[in-house]
């Protein structure tokens, strides 16, 4: 079976550890100052990649919420576009309702017009005949 491997990074910590020989904490002062030193050292570079990954995913989420937000106002402007479709389908309809009326009973009147015309007409006719009958 395979060994597993950490990963290693520039600010891994055995890296900028340096014990003494004898493997014992106590050390000399000037390789305790470097050690601190190179802490020192690691500790800024660490801060700065920090801030820059921070700065980083700040800019990438500013540009996606303003494309969240465009995409929002767009589909406000839509639900209000539609709002006043409905809102001037609304008023055309009712606008609409007395034209409707109006030709409902005009074409009502032209049925019991051409109703008694027709009634009328078969009299003449009937009449027409008989006279004819009459005369002849």
């Amino acid at each position: 079976m395979p060994s597993v491997t950490l990963p290693r990074n520039s600010w891994f910590f055995e890296d900028w550890l340096h014990l003494p020989a004898n493997n014992s904490i106590v050390g000399e002062p000037q390789d305790i100052q470097i050690t601190l030193l190179q802490l020192h050292l690691e500790v800024s570079l660490i801060r700065e990649e920090v801030n820059a990954d921070q700065r980083e995913l700040r800019e990438s989420l500013s540009q996606d919420m303003d494309a969240m937000n465009r995409k929002v106002d767009n589909v406000r402007a839509c639900v209000l576009k539609m709002s006043h479709l409905a809102d001037d389908l609304t008023n055309h309809f009712y606008s609409l309702q007395p034209a409707y009326v109006r030709a409902s009973t005009e074409i009502a009147k032209m049925k019991k017009m051409l109703a008694v015309t027709s009634v009328f007409g078969v009299v003449a006719i009937v009449e027409v005949v008989a006279a004819y009958r009459w005369f002849s």
